[in-house]
């Protein structure tokens, strides 16, 4: 007996020691996972970045800014349709300081932003009197060139004078590009 425990000592010893094999595995496996998890950190925050960054054209922010203005000048035409009446520039305080704003906002490609007033012509149609004629050719007396004096004569002989198209004033945001 005492030969076989001597023999199974021998052979311990010649058997690699487990636990420290054991150790080093996972060692390894740990920094291997660490390693990985640090890459992927590192590719997520630079996905991340990439997707931040928007390329900023003068020209698109321009485009963006001329967008802003025009919804705030449709909003004051549309406020100026609903009340009917010539608004002065107190009427819309919080659309001329949106305005003006725009200058800040968009300060990369606009330099200035006014709230102003311009005219714009009232395209109404005018009532007419001519009779309705179902031939294709125009009646006599009718000439398909208007004169320089802007003139024309109806079927029954009456003359008309072209007036200008009455103006109103619109209030608008407008901006001045750098």
């Amino acid at each position: 007996m005492l030969e076989d425990s001597l023999v199974k000592r021998r052979l311990r010893r010649l058997q690699p020691a487990s636990s420290g094999l054991a150790s080093l595995e996972w060692l390894l496996v740990t920094a291997a996972v660490a390693g990985f998890a640090a890459v992927l950190g590192v590719a997520i925050q630079q996905i991340l970045e990439d997707s931040r960054e928007t390329r900023v054209d003068s020209d698109v922010r321009w485009l963006e800014a001329g967008i802003a203005a025009a919804e705030i000048s449709s909003e004051a035409a549309s406020m100026l349709d609903r009340s009917g009446a010539q608004p002065d520039a107190q009427s819309f305080p919080g659309l001329r300081v949106r305005c003006e704003e725009l200058a800040r906002l968009y300060a990369d490609a606009v330099a200035k932003s006014a709230w102003v007033q311009v005219p714009v012509d009232v395209h109404e149609p005018t009532p007419t009197t001519a009779a309705v004629t179902t031939t294709s050719t125009p009646p006599a007396g009718l000439n398909d060139e208007p004169d320089a004096e802007s003139e024309a004569t109806l079927p029954d002989g009456t003359a008309t004078t072209a007036t200008p198209e009455p103006q109103r004033l619109l209030w608008v945001c407008q901006l001045t590009s750098r």
